[in-house]
């Protein structure tokens, strides 16, 4: 079968797949987003992308579209981010490198008569894939090839990355299939197909790019004129350097005598995620101090320097990442860390919200069971406004009362001009931010939960209220299911 044709096998799945869209949202490993599109008050249709959770670098992503209600025409895909097209085929996209893709789906439903424009986008978190060169005697003679040969290893991942040894293989299977550009900087070697060629006596530096990806490696190559085997009898590089966070250095390790046959060689570093080294050219990652030692290939000399790296001002936040989901009995404890991208974000604040009260009692970070049943505990970061949801499982007998902490009383400052007497007034589309001060003081408020009576009428999050009709609804603010504070809206 060939790939066009399992391609449009593929096709021809999805769109039978697409009179269940519910089978496609109960997907464990995929990111949902949906778009709704309105008829005019007889009919509806709504688009759903489908994309994975987690890929590598290298990786082939497939996208799957469905939509309930009349879809007009083509739809059209576009990826951005880490993502990009592959040729000949809409709806799979290569992933570049580490950080975050997105593609955006756009269409046309047609309910009661008329065509409406529908948009929808989903990501994908795509992890860090190395490549190394596995046979690194890199010295040859004048008129000798080389073919190269790379291995491919996966960069860090949190633990909240589910069954990352599967999710690595597949990744690599689809690596495997692309062919290395290299690319040559100086003129002792050419390329020759996946080879090299030694041309003439000296050094060059050779780079192997996966195409259309970031992932990439660097090494050097010696040419010498004769088989005889000319030691380096002194090696050096200096002996420490000075970085910013986000900035580059190229350390060039020295050697003598000029026409030795063993001075190519590798960096090692002895700690990661303070700088990353491709060739000479280090990059810094985080502040921090590490030794970087070149070890000549035969490994007979060596020399270090001392890297210390700097903040070199804010990281924004790309990204945040939460466990798919976790289990605790009735009356257990949960704390769930957020782990932000890059790791070396300046801003890691966020705010917590919870999609049901009364399942699980919440300060800071940490989750106490208080009756079988499910939420999600969802974080917002303060930087960007990334998202990441969790599902909680609270499984057992019985209930529990949450402990005992938090926030006791709840003062809130009707001072403003907007507040007549007890009550709030605010027109319609406008926000608010209500003015409180918490008991005991310092206790965290972002575990406050903010209801309100008619959500047509009136929204709360976290303090803020927005008005989105004409009416009254009555705010409730309450912490573990206790009520510190009732007033009503009124809009206008």
């Amino acid at each position: 079968m060939t790939r066009k044709h399992f391609f449009t096998l593929s096709i021809a799945i999805i769109l039978l797949l697409c009179v269940l869209p519910s089978v496609l949202l109960a997907a464990a490993d995929a990111v949902t987003n949906i778009g709704t599109a309105e008829g005019s008050g007889c009919g509806a249709g709504s688009m759903t992308l489908t994309l994975p959770e987690y890929v590598f670098a290298g990786d082939t992503v497939s996208a799957a579209i469905s939509n309930a209600g009349e879809l007009e025409g083509e739809v059209t895909f576009t990826p951005s981010g880490e993502l990009s097209a592959v040729a000949d085929y809409s709806m799979i996209f290569l992933a570049g490198g580490a950080g975050t893709g997105t593609v955006t789906a756009g269409g046309s439903i047609k309910g009661c008569g008329k065509a409406e424009l529908l948009e929808v986008s989903a990501s994908v978190t795509v992890l860090e894939t190395r490549m190394e060169l596995e046979n690194p005697t890199t010295t040859l003679k004048i008129g000798d090839s080389f073919r190269p040969i790379f291995g491919f290893s996966r960069g860090e991942v949190g633990a909240e990355v589910p069954d990352v040894d599967g999710l690595w293989a597949s990744a690599l299977q689809k690596l495997v299939t692309y062919e290395p550009v290299l690319t040559v900087a100086g003129s002792a070697v050419s390329v020759s197909g996946s080879s090299l060629a030694a041309l003439e006596a000296g050094t060059a530096v050779v780079t192997a790019t996966i195409p259309g990806t970031k992932i990439s490696t660097s090494f050097a190559v010696n040419v010498v004129e004769t088989s005889d085997t000319v030691p380096v009898t002194t090696l050096a590089v200096q002996s420490a350097a000075s970085m910013k966070v986000g900035d580059s250095l190229t350390i060039t390790p020295v050697y003598a005598p000029a026409n030795a046959t063993n001075a190519a060689g590798t960096w090692t570093l002895s700690k990661q995620n303070i700088v990353s080294v491709s060739g000479n050219v280090f990059t810094a990652l985080s502040a921090g101090k590490v030794t970087a030692t070149y070890i000549l290939g035969d490994s007979t000399k060596s020399a270090s320097c001392v890297i210390t790296v700097v903040d070199g001002g804010p990281v924004a936040v790309t990204g945040v990442n939460l466990p798919n989901e976790k289990h605790i009995k009735v009356g257990e404890k949960l704390t769930l860390t957020p782990s932000f991208v890059p790791s070396t974000a300046s801003n890691k604040n966020g705010t917590w919200l919870l999609s049901a009260e009364g399942i699980v009692s919440r300060y800071g970070d940490t989750f106490t069971g208080l009756k079988a049943g499910t939420v999600n505990a969802i974080f917002q970061t303060e930087d960007g406004n990334k998202v990441a949801t969790c599902k909680i499982v609270v499984t057992g007998s019985g209930t529990v009362t949450p402990p005992a902490g938090g926030i006791t009383g709840l003062t809130i400052d009707k001072s403003d001009v907007n507040w007549i007497g007890d009550d709030l007034s605010l027109k319609v589309d406008s926000s608010y931010d209500v003015s409180f001060t918490a008991e005991p003081a310092g206790a965290d408020t972002s575990a406050l939960s903010w209801n309100t009576s008619a959500a047509e009428v009136l929204t709360a999050y976290n303090g803020t209220l927005t008005a989105m009709g004409p009416g009254t609804a009555r705010v409730t603010v309450s912490f573990n299911g206790k009520t510190l504070a009732t007033f009503d809206v009124t809009v206008e």
